[in-house]
């Protein structure tokens, strides 16, 4: 555990925290290596998308004038990733620690955003046109196909509706990834209200998002969620005791997922068993269990699920079935792995594209 809590996910921490564990990790004389890296969820994604798949893709965020931001942007700039509606202000730049255990390549995140300068709704509103759509705006997202919002972006102060309204005045589709279980813990309902709003297209979730979004969905108790609760009844009278397999729990994300929102891709990550998607439609519900590569040893867990969603969201853009959209994503994020931080190196790529090429 990290500070006495649970491996993987991603909780918030103040600079006096993050210092702490940091020197405790030193005067504890464990073997570390510390790898300095430009990253974050929807910065991975946008790389990945990028330099992997050769994809026009672009950040909406901000960054501190100092050395951390300078070499953020100048790693995005280096992977092709078009920075220019990120803000640079006075201030911190936001940091986060990510503890990879050795054996296994988990990873585990305290992200330190106290101090940092952030982008605020304000911002994406007063680049919108007015209500009566007479005056064209400078609408960030204008000529994009589609938007990712990550699960982090909820902690901003009405950022998530200033994104979709943006979304809605560009005509470009959105797309959300859960990020972590805390997030889900965190906002639960909130992520369920959008969900039925009908504004998400496709969303993500890995095998703890998703275990924590069916534990929020029982906890409520909506007439759906006892809905939910007869249909397992009826799996386990089918088929012998309650399977608490990770595939299990999958399926009954997906299936809260599609109660708030038919009309969405909904997806499933397994680490290293792959992914479960589903896309609905009114003559039929398509599911397909992709899974992972079989010869990869992870070296580091850390952006393997925002690479996944790379190579998803590129099978999207490309009107692809969902079986090839899962393929892309199980080879994305498990390059991924290859390497310690999140981001591909060029022989990750190279392989990548080798295993295209050989299912073709």
């Amino acid at each position: 555990a990290i500070g006495g809590h649970e491996l993987g996910g991603s909780e918030r921490v103040d600079p006096q925290e993050l210092a702490s564990l940091l020197s405790k990790l030193e005067a504890d004389g464990m073997d570390t290596r510390v790898v300095t890296k430009a990253g974050g969820s929807a910065a991975n994604t946008a790389r990945g998308l990028s330099r992997g798949f050769g994809v026009r893709a672009g950040l909406l965020g901000a960054v501190g004038d100092d050395q951390w931001g300078n070499l953020f942007k100048q790693a995005m700039r280096d992977s092709r990733v078009d920075v220019s509606n990120l803000s640079e202000k006075p201030g911190a730049t936001g940091r986060c620690a990510c503890f990879v255990e050795e054996r296994s390549g988990q990873r585990t995140m305290r992200t330190c955003m106290q101090d940092a300068v952030r982008l605020e709704a304000r911002e994406i509103l007063g680049r919108l046109g007015d209500r009566d759509n007479e005056v064209v705006g400078s609408n960030p997202l204008r000529g994009a196909s589609w938007v990712l919002v990550p699960g982090y972006a909820f902690y901003g102060a009405g950022l998530v509706d200033a994104l979709l309204s943006a979304a809605a005045e560009a005509n470009c589709k959105v797309a959300l990834a859960l990020a972590s279980f805390e997030i889900v813990r965190s906002f639960g309902t909130e992520i369920e209200q959008l969900l039925r709003s009908g504004r998400i297209s496709a969303v993500f979730a890995n095998e703890d998002e998703a275990r924590e979004l069916t534990k929020y969905a029982e906890k409520t108790r909506t007439d759906e969620a006892q809905s939910s609760d007869r249909s397992k009844k009826k799996r386990k009278a089918q088929s012998g005791p309650m399977d608490s397999s990770p595939e299990t729990a999958a399926e009954d994300a997906l299936d809260v997922l599609q109660r708030w929102s038919k009309e969405c891709v909904a997806v499933v990550t397994l680490g290293d068993k792959g992914c479960v998607a589903r896309r609905w439609d009114p003559y039929s519900q398509t599911r397909v269990l992709c899974g992972a590569e079989e010869d990869i040893v992870a070296q580091d867990s850390t952006g393997a699920g925002d690479l996944f969603v790379s190579g998803f969201l590129y099978g999207l853009l490309r009107g692809a079935l969902l079986d090839e959209c899962a393929e892309l994503g199980c080879l994305a994020g498990a390059a991924a792995t290859q390497s310690v931080g999140a981001e591909v190196s060029d022989e990750g790529w190279a392989w990548v594209r080798d295993r295209r090429e050989e299912s073709d």
